[in-house]
């Protein structure tokens, strides 16, 4: 069933430090109201989308839970995973929605990813931006690496072994750039770089399997698939066997926005508890993906 979705009312979030003028800003552009503490919202929404710092997410998200509101918070979910506990264990409790912004695997080129079938061997991510002062609470861990951090997890259906990183703190405070090393307990392996002191954005995603190739370009919303010909999967690399112009077969997928799609989590999301708890639960595995009691539900 499609929800029938509108703005009712802006919180600028007066009651955790902001000044409200953005808020009454957009509240006049949408003809709705503003309000500058959130808790004048409990009791008015039915589903709020949770924007704030990191730090402000589990008391934000805890009051709109026990009142009764589906809720959509940024990523990550918390700051720590005791905090991501209460946040689920009240969603859980009270039959509510609560899903949080892991964005890209609205992509279309990761949706269309996620349908081939592929057993990742090696895996590479890149993701990097400037610097804009944005998320300044946490790392860039959390800021930015964790959206590969939840695609990898998703594809890779084995428990990580070991992770290994290396960071480094440029405008003090947390890490801005990182990368990590991750080893599965099937023999997987993925390099994963963040950094928020790039001078141009990189988003890209490349993956090793014996089925092939597939690249990502988030950007571009573009995938890239090579893929062995009929003939190199009946002979094997025999170069006597192969016509070199046929030894591999390229496709891409369309591309698209991924915001566009009915089943964007700011759509019908809000109804579907059923959906809502598996992505929720990956988003917690996401901020700790050691955690050997937080596996992909079945």
């Amino acid at each position: 069933m499609e929800a029938d979705v509108g703005v009712h009312a802006i919180g600028a979030g007066n009651a955790l430090g902001g000044d409200g003028v953005g808020g009454r800003a957009v509240a006049e552009t949408y003809q709705t109201k503003f309000t500058a503490d959130f808790r004048d919202l409990l009791g008015e929404v039915e589903a709020v989308s949770i924007a704030t710092p990191t730090v402000n997410h589990h008391e934000v998200a805890c009051a709109c839970l026990e009142a009764g509101i589906h809720v959509l918070v940024e990523k990550p979910i918390s700051r720590t995973l005791a905090e991501a506990d209460e946040m689920i264990r009240l969603a859980e409790a009270k039959g509510l929605a609560l899903q949080t912004g892991h964005i890209e695997r609205f992509n279309p080129a990761f949706e269309e990813l996620i349908h081939r079938p592929l057993n990742p061997k090696l895996i590479e991510s890149e993701r990097h931006g400037p610097f804009t002062g944005r998320s300044t609470d946490i790392g860039v861990v959390l800021d930015l690496m964790i959206h590969d951090l939840d695609l990898i997890l998703s594809l890779v259906r084995s428990p990580v072994k070991d992770v290994y990183a290396l960071g480094a703190m440029v405008f003090g405070g947390h890490e801005d750039i990182v990368n990590a090393r991750l080893t599965f307990e099937n023999g997987c392996v993925a390099s994963v770089t963040a950094s928020r002191i790039s001078p141009r954005p990189k988003r890209k995603l490349r993956i090793w399997a014996p089925e092939g190739y597939a690249g990502i370009d988030f950007v571009d919303k573009r995938l890239t698939l090579v893929q062995p010909s009929d003939e190199v999967r009946r002979y094997g690399l025999s170069q006597l066997q192969l016509d070199p112009s046929r030894r591999f077969h390229p496709a891409a997928a369309r591309r698209g926005d991924g915001t566009a799609r009915s089943d964007h989590p700011l759509g019908r999301r809000a109804r579907q508890t059923d959906r809502s708890d598996r992505t929720r639960r990956d988003a917690w595995r996401a901020v700790h993906p050691r955690r050997p009691d937080l596996q992909r539900p079945g």
